[in-house]
């Protein structure tokens, strides 16, 4: 079964969050009285595309691309206090979500997710990726085989240690074609 990543994931201008805010509760990134409108926003969803995932009408995940703007910082740069380069060419993925019932030892949601933000990326012209991962993404991301360099030591951000990275889209795309590849040859006529 190949999944069709334009089925599930559509890209948006309108954030999403009223999900993210869920997220960060369960995940305890936040707590309650840190959002007193039950939304989770900065300013960088005003200049952001949003890949959502869905399942029939529900939102199951989500994450955003803030693009270069001349003058402008990333959020990633913003939080490390990075010039990532090269300047004006980098896309922000951050605020990357599944929800906890939609995420697997597989991690074909997220691997999902990933794979239309990088069409999208693509398609408006970018190579280049940054993002800010915990200890836990880290680990899952080599796990699944997305191929990244850490641009920073560690720092707290969001109620835990993170490391600012660049993500190595041409590598971790065929990496997890592969991995999907492997494992539908392997269910196929089972």
């Amino acid at each position: 079964m190949a999944l069709k990543f334009a089925e599930y994931f559509l890209t948006s201008f309108r954030p999403t969050p009223a999900k993210r805010y869920r997220v960060v509760i369960e995940k305890g990134w936040g707590a309650a009285a840190d959002f007193p409108n039950g939304l989770e926003r900065d300013a960088y969803d005003e200049r952001a595309v949003q890949i959502v995932g869905w399942d029939n009408d529900k939102i199951v995940a989500s994450g955003r691309l803030v693009f270069p703007v001349l003058g402008q910082v990333l959020p990633t740069e913003e939080t490390f206090g990075l010039e990532i380069e090269p300047r004006g060419q980098v896309v922000d993925l951050g605020r990357t979500i599944v929800l906890n019932q939609y995420s697997n030892i597989s991690h074909r949601v997220l691997a999902g997710l990933l794979a239309q933000s990088w069409i999208e990326t693509r398609r408006r012209g970018h190579f280049n990726v940054c993002a800010t991962f915990s200890e836990g993404m880290t680990r899952l991301c080599r796990r699944i085989g997305v191929h990244f360099t850490s641009l920073s030591p560690p720092r707290r951000y969001w109620r835990e240690d993170r490391i600012a990275v660049r993500l190595d889209v041409l590598a971790s795309a065929q990496a997890l074609t592969e991995r999907w590849a492997i494992k539908a040859s392997d269910t196929e006529g089972s």
